[in-house]
């Protein structure tokens, strides 16, 4: 499943507990004993979907994850809002750890390894552990050749094709694009079917009231989803012999934004991605299904 389940170091060893492709806690041996260090919050299917943690396994100390829109975790903060320790990088990767004083540090004084790509960084060797390979942000390359070979694109070390500012790599296989291709460019999506309203032995039109909150993801491109959140009180018209899909429909744009590229205090660069609005409401008219 190339997940890495135990790292030991002299006489300390530490074992990750994973639900399907995310992590979801970090146990540390010590004195015999085997505790939480971190219970972490994530999703089994949505890779990257790491949000919190719960400190020392307590569901009452939570720290949270801030993310740009390439999953880099900026920040980490309490229940409190207050920032604890926050993080820049250079465009391949490298980290520098700042606390929430903004002093710089030499490394993490809250023992948070879930960084770049929301991924955890080894402290001794400085890789950040994809499923499949190890990733070295000093090299700006993959240590090991591409296990799919070709399928990956022609150099089998090269990291996202030498361009991490718009693109990502979910397994250590091969990228995928987060950004567009020309400004202004729109995408529409229907969402999955929420509710199916019938109308299928009328012999007129139906209007219905409909009241509800819907949310979900939606794929704008290959490998990106977006999250959609619409709260609607509406009226419905459902066709006679007909019935009607209720689904959520996203727009999407191609925008600039300003992203960093270098260290703290160097320049950033613009970046095309798409920007999704929050969503609104649709029927689909669909035939009734066969009673044969």
């Amino acid at each position: 499943l190339g997940r890495r389940v135990i790292r030991k170091e002299g006489s300390a060893k530490s074992a990750l507990i994973w639900w399907g492709n995310s992590e979801n806690a970090e146990h540390k041996h010590q004195a015999g004993q085997t505790v939480i260090q971190n219970d972490i919050m994530s999703h089994p299917t949505r890779l990257n979907c790491v949000i919190a943690r719960a400190v020392d396994g307590s569901k009452f100390e939570l720290e949270w994850y801030h993310k740009n829109y390439l999953d880099h975790v900026y920040a980490v903060s309490d229940d409190d809002g207050n920032i604890l320790e926050h993080y820049r990088y250079t465009a391949f990767g490298e980290v520098t750890i700042y606390d929430a004083s903004g002093d710089l540090e030499n490394s993490t004084q809250i023992d948070n390894h879930i960084l770049w790509n929301t991924r955890r960084r080894d402290e001794v060797t400085g890789f950040y552990m994809y499923k499949f390979r190890h990733y070295s942000p000093e090299l700006g390359r993959w240590p090991s050749r591409d296990p799919i070979e070709e399928d990956g694109g022609v150099n089998l070390y090269g990291f996202v094709g030498n361009e991490p500012i718009g693109r990502w790599d979910e397994l250590g296989l091969r990228f995928l694009k987060s950004n567009c291709s020309k400004l202004g460019d729109k995408v529409i999506r229907l969402s999955k079917t929420h509710d199916t309203e019938t109308n299928c032995n009328g012999s007129s039109d139906k209007k219905i009231s409909y009241s509800k909150s819907l949310s979900g993801r939606v794929e704008i491109i290959k490998g990106l989803s977006v999250s959609y959140s619409v709260s609607v009180s509406t009226s419905l018209t459902v066709k006679a012999c007909k019935q009607l899909a209720v689904k959520v429909e996203v727009t999407c744009t191609c925008v600039k934004t300003k992203a960093h590229a270098r260290k703290h205090g160097g320049k950033f660069v613009y970046v095309k991605r798409w920007k999704c609005g929050k969503g609104s409401i649709i029927g689909v008219d669909e035939d009734c299904p066969s009673n044969e």
